[in-house]
């Protein structure tokens, strides 16, 4: 059986060569395409022992099937050099165009093929073309491979007929081709690298490897072969290990801009047994064994399209044993990319063959799985004594409780964050020209910020609530009229408040996808808007100044922060500029005499401003009359005031821009000392003062205990 395989595989090529003494340097050519040879860095003893040249064009005869939103089910044949069957098409050379191409024995109708086309037409108006070349992919393998030379050039051409007839352009073709589709793709697309001109892009879904890996870049898949060029490796094993039926139809070799090896690259989960009823008796099982692992990335590239919202992020690294030994997991200065149909995100600077790992799931959808691993004090470690893996969204990567966050003195609960649509924050824009109606912006649907009034030229504020808040409160809506009284600002609410409920803990932990999913938002608001990063200012109270973008400001929570690592809390180097102002530092457990002490003294900003002297605010010790009702409420609005008091300090400071909230000290200087050395305004005003490289300045003044707080003379 064994034996067979090898000879099916790589076999009886005898038959495909022509045997009448000829040499081995052959070369035969074919119009309108140019000539192929055996010569040069085809030959290759080694890697493609068995020279073979590929057939005629009129034989293979590949045919280009488009699909589009409007022919979704019926194919409309393009033919080249047949203007009608194009004119009389649903082909819009506007559109971004996709063209599927199969691999070895598949066809351009098979199920993967229907799926992936549906699949593609749900996420885009795409013209969506299967390529079929059935008639030169079979037996014997090695003429399949040399045909790849020819389906690739009239690709090619065909691209090219399309741009001088119709006005196509070749860099709006992304081909996505399996197996050694993804080597017709490079045949194709170094045809089209003509002076500044390039294919688009090209997606290799496991590449194949028999004939293929370590060959010269002439002969494979290549950077060169397109202005991007992206590779999926899910069957890399050495073509020996066929023997064993491990399988082995892919390379592990780096043929791209960036190259993925989900779960290694080399085999796939679940991946062992067929699944019941699925095959039918050994030889069955045997190919689907087999075949397995390089079939999965057909089914991840289509999970990709279908789900562009799941995780699929991958991680930088030089090999899969140090990502499994968790040296890779941040994303660094090359950054991570997304595998699949969003890879193009990543941008490569200069870079190639970047290699970038994750594991997945051996399941639709094949989202991404992050190994975070417990304190060992957490239930679920001392229960079943193994990590806990959590699956998280597009873009966000893994959040785990190692390193800085393990923190026994300081967070000795450790929670990971809930999943993002679980979380779903919101981001309602408010403008000049719609003051009292929000527009709600969402991620990834242009449409809603187009339709909007957002405008990318102006200063954006995002008001970010904390524990237990919403985007719509009292304060909340008092900042936003206050902000564009003030300026013609964009004005965000983001609404966590999904996610800000008891318990604390874990709340805490949310704020860490929260923050990133904003910083998210504002990288996408860049790519597609023009947005710029260095214009947006986050104004956060208590839980969510840890945010992880722009500009951070306020006063932040206490609780599970005040003296952690600066990965864990809010710090100078998180934006430009950072501001915080401590209403609220008492101790931690000053909570339990009904004092307070939700927020930190620890100064984590560039300059760090505390009114009254941080600990607590003037009039907090009653509430006012009939403000609230009984001993309850009594008691909340004492424990809860000098912490909310911020929230009106700021908008005083926002409405009462002349009004004197200036300082009266250094750092380092007591309280009451103070009475000279007139500095900056806190609040609104504070990014007047230039910190030159200072951090942490902590600055006092006193105010008054009512509306506007101005500073006592």
């Amino acid at each position: 059986m064994r034996q067979s395989i090898l000879l099916l595989l790589l076999g009886l090529c005898v038959c495909s060569i022509y045997s009448s003494g000829e040499s081995t340097f052959r070369e035969v050519c074919y119009d309108g395409l140019g000539c192929f040879s055996t010569r040069g860095n085809f030959y290759d003893s080694v890697n493609r022992p068995i020279q073979v040249l590929p057939q005629d064009p009129d034989r293979i005869r590949p045919t280009f099937a488009l699909y589009t939103r409007r022919n979704v089910n019926t194919a409309q044949n393009l033919v080249y050099n047949n203007r009608d069957s194009v004119r009389k098409s649903n082909f819009r050379s506007s559109a971004p165009t996709k063209i599927i191409i199969h691999g070895f024995t598949d066809n351009g109708n098979s199920d993967w093929n229907k799926a992936m086309k549906v699949a593609l037409l749900n996420a885009g108006d795409y013209n969506v073309i299967q390529l079929d070349w059935s008639q030169g992919n079979g037996y014997p393998y090695t003429l399949a491979t040399a045909n790849t030379r020819v389906v690739g050039a009239l690709v090619a051409q065909f691209i090219v007929w399309l741009e001088s007839n119709f006005g196509a352009n070749r860099e709006n073709f992304h081909l996505i081709g399996h197996s050694l589709g993804a080597h017709v793709s490079g045949y194709a697309g170094e045809r089209l690298s003509t002076g500044s001109k390039k294919l688009g892009r090209i997606t290799g879904m496991d590449p194949a490897g028999p004939y293929f890996e370590y060959t010269h870049p002439e002969v494979r898949l290549d950077p060169t072969d397109a202005r991007f060029v992206d590779a999926i490796h899910t069957d890399g094993d050495s073509t020996l290990s066929i023997i064993k039926l491990s399988g082995g139809f892919g390379l592990m070799q780096p043929v791209g801009h960036v190259d993925f090896y989900p779960n290694g690259g080399k085999s796939q989960p679940n991946c062992n047994e067929p699944p019941s009823d699925s095959v039918s008796g050994i030889i069955g099982g045997t190919v689907w064994r087999m075949t397995c692992s390089h079939n999965r990335v057909r089914a991840m590239m289509i999970s990709t399209i279908a789900n562009p919202r799941r995780n699929y992020v991958a991680y930088p690294c030089a090999s899969y044993e140090d990502f499994k030994a968790g040296r890779c997991r941040t994303c660094g200065t090359t950054g991570c990319a997304s595998m699949g149909m969003r890879a193009a995100e990543w941008r490569p600077n200069g870079r190639v063959n970047v290699k970038m790992f994750l594991d997945t799931a051996g399941t639709e959808p094949f989202e991404t799985f992050c190994c975070c691993f417990w304190a060992s004090a957490a239930l679920q470690s001392i229960l079943t004594n193994r990590p806990t893996q959590r699956s998280l969204l597009l873009g966000l990567g893994c959040f785990s409780i190692d390193g800085n966050f393990n923190d026994s003195v300081n967070r000795p609960i450790q929670v990971l964050p809930q999943d993002p649509d679980r979380i779903r924050p919101t981001f309602a824009l408010y403008t000049r020209r719609n003051v009292n109606t929000a527009q709600n912006l969402v991620y990834n649907n242009r449409d809603s910020v187009s339709k909007s009034n957002f405008r990318s030229n102006v200063p954006t504020k995002i008001v970010i609530h904390g524990f237990t808040g919403n985007g719509n409160s009292d304060w909340n809506q008092s900042m936003k009229r206050a902000l564009l009284n003030e300026g013609d600002y964009n004005v965000i609410q983001l609404d966590w408040s999904r996610g800000s409920g008891f318990p604390f803990t874990q709340a805490t932990a949310n704020t860490r996808v929260v923050g990133a999913l904003i910083a998210q938002f504002i990288v996408w608001l860049e790519s597609n808007f023009g947005a710029n990063r260095e214009n947006f200012h986050l104004i956060g109270h208590s839980l969510e100044t840890r945010s992880w973008a722009a500009s951070p400001d306020w006063i932040q929570a206490g609780p599970y922060f005040e003296n952690t690592h600066p990965e864990v809390r809010l710090d100078p180097t998180d934006a430009r500029f950072v501001d915080a102002i401590h209403t609220d530092g008492d101790s931690t457990l000053s909570i339990i005499k009904l004092s307070g002490g939700f927020g930190l003294m620890q100064p984590v900003g560039h300059v760090d401003f505390y009114p009254n002297g941080g600990k607590s605010q003037p009039n907090c010790n009653e509430p006012p009359s009939g403000s609230v009702n009984g001993i309850i409420g009594g008691t909340v609005w004492r424990m809860t005031c000098s912490h909310n008091r911020v929230q009106q300090v700021m908008v005083s400071t926002i409405l009462n821009p002349r009004k004197n909230y200036r300082l009266r000290g250094l750092q380092g200087w007591k309280v009451q000392d103070l009475r000279h050395h007139w500095l900056r305004q806190h609040g609104h005003a504070a990014g007047e003062w230039n910190p030159n490289g200072r951090v942490n300045v902590k600055m006092f003044l006193d105010t008054a205990g009512t509306e506007p707080f101005a500073s006592l003379e």
